[in-house]
């Protein structure tokens, strides 16, 4: 589900905290999600599992990708947890401080 529709779906007109955890899929969902980073409606805090299953470059373009859109669309990192049971995978949190 797109970020918009999800606001439409529960009538709201922004979130204030988004929580993602799927496994992979987090790379497209910023894609779409911060593809207008100059937009008001973006949710005021994002915490998230990201992987990195085979420690390549790929998953690091990926990431590198995934944190540039985040910088510009406002987001500062407040936390982040690697995973002590999976090294492939962190927690992290990110605020939005510049709207």
């Amino acid at each position: 589900m797109s970020y918009d529709r999800l606001l439409e779906v529960t009538n709201r007109r922004n979130v204030h905290v988004l929580k993602m955890d799927i496994e992979g899929g987090e790379y497209s969902v910023f894609a779409d999600l911060l593809k207008n980073p100059t937009r008001i409606d973006l949710p005021f805090q994002i915490s998230f599992e990201s992987h990195w299953w085979n420690k390549d470059i790929y998953h690091g373009i990926l990431h590198i990708s995934l944190f540039t859109q985040l910088w510009r669309s406002g987001y500062r990192l407040l936390q982040y947890e690697l995973n002590p049971g999976d090294p492939a995978c962190a927690e992290w949190t990110f605020l939005r401080v510049f709207c």
